[in-house]
């Protein structure tokens, strides 16, 4: 954070560095929002959020990325979720919960090709998975219809019994 303000500093009025002082500028900004949004996130016991710039040609971009701090369940149930773009899928959120290195991801995407792109894929990711000796209980893919900014996740879950 430091040394993005300070290249900000030395760099600001430079018209040659004006692009990269711009994108400086603009992750100082996402990096002091991300830290209001979590100290929020932790007094209300909510999930934390981490934010990554995507660099676009035309436009700049930013992939959410959430997870639930297992830490303050008894069960050590732990939720993420990641929301992006991509350039052949489009808009896409990938959410999941774990327990005991036991998996459910679903994918969220708005083109049905999307959807069948992903589960044509998930062999190969289910495989990747049990190499890291997860235990898949699930591999979803499921046609979202609404915005990408109006969206609210709901956040899979897993039952384990004994």
């Amino acid at each position: 954070f430091a040394l993005l303000q300070e290249f900000v500093s030395l760099t600001s009025g430079n018209p040659v560095m004006e692009p990269a002082n711009s994108a400086a500028m603009q992750m100082i900004m996402l990096m002091e929002r991300q830290l209001v949004i979590n100290l929020h996130a932790i007094a209300a016991g909510l999930p934390l959020k981490i934010f990554l710039p995507i660099p676009n040609e035309n436009y700049s971009d930013v992939a959410e990325f959430s997870y639930d701090n297992a830490e303050k369940t008894n069960n050590h149930l732990r939720h993420f979720s990641l929301k992006m773009r991509t350039e052949t899928m489009g808009e896409i959120t990938v959410t999941g919960a774990e327990l005991d290195k036991k998996l459910h991801v679903g994918f969220h995407v708005h083109e049905e090709e999307s959807v069948r792109r992903l589960m044509d894929n998930f062999l190969h990711l289910r495989s990747a998975l049990e190499s890291q000796q997860f235990d898949i209980m699930g591999l979803t893919a499921t046609l979202k219809q609404s915005q990408w900014n109006t969206t609210t996740e709901t956040i899979p879950s897993i039952s384990v019994t004994a």
